[in-house]
């Protein structure tokens, strides 16, 4: 959480510097994975006019496997319909850019970290956690975890409690939790091999061990 608050506060230094530089310049946002995840919630604030930059000065936008992933209205390529990835869908949509179809989104099927299959609860409880845990404001993490299951980002409202509440009191739920990480550590670990070849196997084969 901290690296991607870092990463939303240096890009938009950038785009005010050179916006205020060069009044003519437009941009693009482009991003992968976490960077996806930033460049998407920039482009979310600019699309509903709370961004350092008017929309009319960003031509588009380009995520792959973005993990806050489907944008609203809109196909994702890769994907035969709007997928949900790892961190949830991100709330409010893209505003304007959406309208005006300045979002571009990529996403390979069999990735989970922008494609989480919908009806598997316990990965997406451990993606919001990864995605929204932040150990220097637990009570704040509380609250947006609590407001992103209430507002049913993971199911109809009321399934999502009950969902929820089987999930904690399940005697399971430590293993349960820790078998579906290392899960979610294997595939991450393939796509790593996959993406980058041999010189990516010793630290992989390290994150699947830990």
């Amino acid at each position: 959480m901290a690296s991607k608050n870092a990463g939303i506060d240096s890009a938009n230094a950038r785009l005010k510097l050179v916006a205020n530089r060069c009044a003519k310049t437009v941009f693009i946002l482009s991003g992968y994975s976490q960077g996806a995840d930033v460049a998407g919630d920039i482009a979310a604030a600019i699309g509903n006019n709370r961004g350092v930059i008017p929309a009319s000065r960003l031509l588009g936008v380009a995520l792959v496997a973005d993990p806050s992933q489907a944008p609203v209205g809109q196909p994702t390529i890769g994907l035969p319909k709007p997928g949900m990835g790892f961190a949830g869908v991100r709330s409010g949509g893209f505003g304007s850019l959406t309208q005006r179809n300045g979002i571009l989104a990529i996403c390979a099927p069999r990735d989970y970290y922008c494609n989480l299959p919908q009806g598997d609860v316990v990965m997406r409880f451990i993606g919001h956690l990864g995605s929204h845990l932040d150990a220097s404001d637990p009570a704040g993490s509380a609250q947006k975890l609590a407001t992103i299951f209430m507002a049913g980002l993971i199911a109809p409202a009321t399934a999502a409690i009950n969902q929820i509440l089987a999930l904690v009191n399940d005697p399971n739920l430590i293993p349960n939790l820790v078998s579906r990480g290392v899960a979610f550590a294997k595939a991450l670990a393939q796509q790593l091999f996959w993406l980058a070849g041999p010189q990516v196997a010793g630290p992989a084969t390290d994150l699947v061990n830990a």
